[in-house]
């Protein structure tokens, strides 16, 4: 066919057209480089569907030819990689959880003041001092009111590091409410992915590239994998399928948000907060720790003192009466029962909101059987 005197031209402005696109392009990635969550574009260029001809020429037996006519512009894609999503959300993950934990950590170490002078290892090693003193001499007073006023000092300290264990395990569950409960972080995230779906899913079926909305549905599912574990699973309607933590159903299928459901181990921040408030979980575990370290070896060194060492009663120089060897020893053995209770109330560690302080307790009882006889 023959060849319009235009067809140059038109060459050229398909050039101009294409490279005009990809300076816009550019233009749209250099205005969106400090944009949380963009992602880099380029355009995607294929040469145009040539134009055959015929030449004249009859060498080779042909007399036709394909005359290039350009270059078209296929599209726009996002420069992102699938297998580096999961990297960063498996990370994201990790992150979340530990930062949590740090911060759960760094409220026990203000709540126990350790080392320190006015810490609980200084109380205790004042309250060991008067049951040594108190244990060379049984029969005085003074050494008993030492003791006695030790465990009151010791037990209101166990109080106040109670209360703001316990502050601390209420400050986690509201956080953690605030975050997975209903109408929470997690619910709403979830609610905008879904609307992203369908506005995805009818821009793939026009045939256009909704880079922008993929770009925050991306967003959305990286912030929403530092509250717990994400697992993502994309359809061909270009709609995803998201699932969190371990909750039983997706949380988000298509425009449908599944919300709230029960989390058992959803890692991430969610876990750490769940670790703070449980039993046996990160507060009690640092105290355990921390309240064996200090006061292991020292119980048992009061309990052998108090069982297996003799109370022997110096001459009296007071007109009172001096005890009896049976009163002694009725004596020794209760606070010998209040002390292994104290210690192993402390190494169950009750310091939660749940129950309360079960070591106060034992101190209130070990101070009344420390009453003078």
């Amino acid at each position: 066919m023959p060849v319009s005197t235009f067809a140059g031209l038109q060459t050229s402005l398909r050039g101009l057209i294409a490279q005009q696109e990809a300076l816009d392009t550019t233009s749209h990635n250099i205005a969106n480089a400090s944009t949380k969550g963009y992602s880099r574009q380029e355009v995607l260029l294929s040469a145009s569907r040539a134009l055959s001809i015929v030449t004249g020429s009859t060498e080779g037996g042909q007399d036709a030819a394909q005359l290039g006519t350009g270059v078209d512009v296929d599209g726009f894609a996002r420069a992102r990689d699938r297998f580096l999503d999961l990297q960063y959300r498996t990370q994201a993950m990790r992150l979340g959880g530990l930062a949590t934990r740090v911060e759960g950590m760094e409220t026990i170490e203000g709540a126990l003041a350790e080392p320190s002078e006015t810490g609980i290892s200084q109380e205790l090693q004042t309250f060991w001092s008067d049951w040594e003193g108190l244990a060379n001499s049984p029969e005085d007073a003074a050494s008993r009111q030492a003791v006695v006023e030790a465990g009151k000092a010791l037990a209101t300290s166990l109080a106040e590091l109670n209360g703001q264990l316990t502050d601390a395990a209420e400050v986690a569950e509201t956080e953690f409410a605030a975050l997975a409960g209903e109408g929470g972080e997690v619910e709403q995230m979830a609610k905008e992915i879904a609307l992203l779906n369908g506005a995805i899913r009818s821009a793939t079926t026009s045939g256009s590239e909704p880079n922008d909305l993929l770009d925050r549905r991306d967003l959305l599912l990286d912030e929403l994998s530092e509250l717990g574990q994400v697992s993502v699973t994309e359809n061909a309607d270009g709609t995803v399928e998201v699932g969190f933590g371990d909750a039983a159903a997706p949380l988000v299928e298509g425009t449908e948000v599944n919300w709230p459901q029960e989390l058992v181990e959803p890692k991430g921040k969610l876990g750490a907060l769940l670790e703070l408030t449980r039993e046996g979980g990160t507060i009690e575990e640092r105290l355990s720790a921390h309240m064996l370290a200090t006061m292991g070896g020292e119980v048992r060194m009061v309990l052998t003192t108090l069982t297996r060492r003799p109370l022997r009663c110096t001459a009296s120089t007071s007109r009172r009466k001096s005890p009896s060897p049976e009163k002694i020893t009725m004596w020794s053995t209760c606070s010998a029962i209040s002390i292994t209770s104290m210690a192993s109330s402390m190494s169950m560690l009750p310091f939660t909101r749940r129950r309360p302080c079960a070591s106060v307790n034992s101190l209130s009882g070990l101070v009344t059987t420390a009453k003078p006889l």
